[in-house]
């Protein structure tokens, strides 16, 4: 019997071979993760989609309204790791997040770590609010600024950010996520680790 060899099949096989060995994917690289030439302030390769930055980027330029009226900016929290989230009513899964939100909010001291909640809806901050009142968040701090996403370019909701006590954001994470969970925690103990070390080194 005589031994047929097809050779477009055979080179094939070889090639698909070699893109899985040379070229396949780090199983511990982040999806839409930066690559840094040194170790980025914070890891997070258990939450999908998070996106660290190589270089902590300024974010005190966030300006929004206070619940009582007032006029603020994300530089009068300073000092705290925030934990910086872009919803609106109208975004069925920034909604669904809320709660995760507290709680994330509750497994921190206030004093230590902030989660604010700047919503983006229309007009006043009362149909946000009404919302956070009817499903019992009581503990976020809720901020309010139609054009808060645009200012932060911010394009997609929700979108959370994590932010050092100087006002820089480590990383984000556009979409859903339960806050509430073991990981989120780490994330934001990550952060106020970096903080910690980075005041240090500066004194």
């Amino acid at each position: 019997m005589r031994l047929v060899i097809n050779i477009p099949i055979i080179l094939g096989l070889l090639f698909v071979g070699y893109v899985f060995l040379f070229t396949g994917k780090d199983k511990d690289a982040l999806p839409n993760a930066q690559r840094c030439a040194w170790e980025p302030p914070i890891k997070a390769k258990h939450i999908p989609n998070f996106v660290q930055l190589c270089t902590p980027k300024s974010m005190r330029h966030i300006n929004f309204e206070n619940s009582d009226g007032t006029r603020g900016s994300l530089s009068d929290h300073q000092g705290k790791v925030l934990v910086l989230n872009f919803w609106a009513t109208w975004c069925a899964p920034c909604r669904y997040e809320m709660p995760t939100l507290e709680n994330l909010q509750a497994a921190f001291g206030k004093d230590e770590v902030e989660v604010i909640a700047l919503s983006l809806d229309d007009g006043s901050m009362y149909q946000a609010a009404l919302f956070l009142n009817q499903i019992g968040v009581e503990h976020l701090t809720h901020v309010h600024n139609p054009r808060g996403g645009i200012e932060a370019g911010v394009s997609k909701y929700p979108t959370t950010m994590i932010i050092d006590r100087k006002g820089r954001m480590l990383g984000q994470l556009v979409g859903q996520y339960e806050w509430d969970t073991r990981a989120a925690r780490d994330l934001v103990r990550q952060a106020i680790i970096f903080s910690d070390m980075d005041g240090q080194e500066r004194r």
